[in-house]
């Protein structure tokens, strides 16, 4: 029998779609994996004595809820905490002719994060803007400066080059359930290797996501833990399974 009785986990998060033929990914770098148990109390008052008291109760599991803290922003772990969908958009040369726009001064126009080789032009293709004297470049776009040539409401087209770029959607469809392992370590034990299996973690939404801020951005995840009914017999659980090295 294992004898550790202290506890700080360490360790490496992996999960998938419950259910799904595919690899158990890792999720990066996480701070927090753990279970909040609600129960449902159901009792009868003891009416035989003046001291009143209880007679019998019963006390039941209401939902196992579960928590976890992913401090990796990667964009599959952003749509898992907001029922998100990934993309790939491929890098591409953005002709100027075909990326019209309308121009104010002061006003910013987007392009594409790290864009490159950047055209500005009269709609009728000439002339040919100056970068610092009609606009300016910022990282994923340009902003038409007020002492320029490029008057408010005016046609301009922006020709660009992009690199591949991760595109997020959020709220895009239901959140998923996830079939997770921590291969973790009791750090308080020496590292004594720990496996534990969450067969079913249905995954809710973030808290919140930083967009700016002077502290690192982290995605606090709040879910429940869901029956996984495969799992069957005398002591067998549906929700999870701990294996500790003795």
């Amino acid at each position: 029998m294992a004898t550790q009785c202290c506890y700080i986990g360490k360790g490496i998060v992996y999960g998938r779609i419950s259910g799904a033929p595919a690899a158990a990914v890792d999720f990066g770098n996480v701070s927090k994996l753990e279970l909040a148990i609600q129960q449902e109390e159901k009792s009868v008052k003891d009416y035989r004595s003046g001291g009143g008291g209880t007679a019998c109760s019963v006390i039941r599991i209401s939902e196992v809820g579960a928590n976890i803290t992913m401090n990796c922003l990667s964009p599959a772990n952003m749509a898992r905490a907001m029922a998100g969908t990934t993309s790939v958009i491929a890098g591409a040369t953005v002709a100027a002719a075909s990326n019209p726009v309308v121009a104010y001064k002061g006003g910013f126009i987007p392009t594409a994060p790290g864009a490159t080789s950047i055209v500005v032009t009269h709609a009728s293709a000439s002339p040919v803007y100056v970068a610092n004297t009609d606009y300016v470049v910022t990282g994923s776009g340009i902003t038409i400066l007020t002492a320029g040539a490029i008057t408010d409401g005016q046609s301009i087209r922006v020709g660009y080059t992009a690199t591949a770029l991760d595109a997020i959607d959020i709220i895009t469809g239901a959140f998923g359930s996830y079939q997770m392992w921590l291969d973790g370590l009791n750090e308080m034990e020496s590292g004594n290797p720990v496996l534990i299996e969450i067969y079913k973690f249905k995954f809710g939404p973030a808290a919140a996501l930083a967009l700016l801020g002077d502290d690192p951005s982290e995605l606090a995840v709040t879910g429940k833990l869901e029956a996984d009914t495969s799992k069957t017999g005398v002591g067998v659980s549906q929700y999870m399974k701990v294996k500790i090295k003795q």
